[in-house]
């Protein structure tokens, strides 16, 4: 009798943890009805099933970081934020660091970038180095941003290769090189119209083999930034640089860019129309299309070019009753 109720007080805890393993729902199951608003296009309906899949699940990892990310993406940063937290707190390192780099992440969204370099360094990731590295150049703080970037450097997985190119700008002992590190770091941090128009005159100083390919970067970035001019300007300058021929298209596809964030749809139709001719790759048209009809969504402009699936989609900004 002894023996058999030994035995029972043994098996009763492990089969109840595995009954409760059992009953534990699979988070994919969770988050279908979600995934397939999310696939309808049905943003504001996914949302609010992901926000109910947190608040009934909220021991089920994968549903919280689901919910952190579609909050972030509905602007919504200090729910998401609140969120990771939680889930940081009382996690293993990797995990911590992890999440540290989903909040440096959160924080970039949302434009706050002392805790971009607060979260960055936590994470204990080249990525997060990276990031906080950016805020430093920013600052102008050149010194603290070029530590950084070694530490990232030296660390595996992703930013680490960033980190050598922002390090062979600023350790190039050229100051429009050098200069180009902080407009990069202002455009990787979202301040883009700061970014362009510190950039402007750098690239255009550049006396090197990459003059042409940099004046065709900044330039695709300016007219995405909502400034045209300075896109115009330096695709001239690139017209009059050496490009690789394989990306000579794009020189016309920036024109099309600057036609259509100028509310001159016919001239970006037609400069797009040339790009068909001449033999542009399908991929890249179609998606400098969708940039142009995005920079300008007007009846003319979609009537002329077409109506990319991000806009039938509908916007995220509709989320609202969670």
């Amino acid at each position: 009798m002894y023996s058999r109720s030994l035995v029972m007080l043994t098996l009763v805890p492990l089969l109840l943890g595995s009954a409760c393993s059992i009953l534990q729902p699979n988070a994919a199951d969770v988050l279908e009805s979600a995934d397939a608003a999310f696939r309808e296009g049905q943003l504001p309906d996914a949302f609010n099933e992901v926000d109910k899949a947190r608040t009934e699940h909220p021991n089920l990892r994968e549903v919280q970081l689901r919910a952190a990310y579609a909050y972030m993406l509905a602007g919504d940063h200090d729910l998401a934020d609140e969120v990771l937290a939680k889930l940081q707190d009382g996690a293993d390192p990797e995990e911590s660091n992890e999440l540290a780099l989903r909040r440096a992440l959160n924080a970039l969204a949302a434009g706050e970038f002392d805790a971009v370099g607060e979260h960055g360094m936590a994470s204990q990731t080249a990525a997060g180095f990276v990031m906080a590295a950016e805020v430093r150049l920013a600052d102008a703080e050149v010194e603290d941003a070029i530590t950084l970037l070694k530490q990232a450097r030296d660390k595996p997985g992703r930013g680490a290769d960033t980190a050598d190119k922002y390090l062979e700008l600023l350790e190039s002992g050229d100051m429009y090189r050098a200069g180009l590190a902080e407009a990069t770091a202002l455009w990787a941090l979202g301040d883009r119209t700061a970014a362009c128009d510190t950039a402007e005159e750098l690239v255009k100083g550049l006396d090197s083999a990459d003059r042409g390919e940099l004046l065709l970067v900044w330039a695709g970035r300016c007219v995405t930034s909502e400034r045209p001019a300075i896109a115009a300007s330096l695709i001239e300058e690139a017209k009059m640089s050496e490009v690789d021929p394989d990306q000579a298209w794009r020189l016309l596809a920036t024109d099309a860019l600057v036609s259509a964030a100028e509310g001159d749809c016919a001239a970006s139709a037609a400069w797009f129309a040339a790009l068909e001719v001449g033999g542009a790759p399908a991929d890249g048209l179609a998606d400098a299309k969708a940039t142009a009809v995005a920079l300008n969504p007007d009846e003319e402009c979609l009537a002329l070019l077409g109506e990319p699936a991000f806009l039938k989609a509908g916007p995220l900004r509709d989320f609202k009753n969670r």
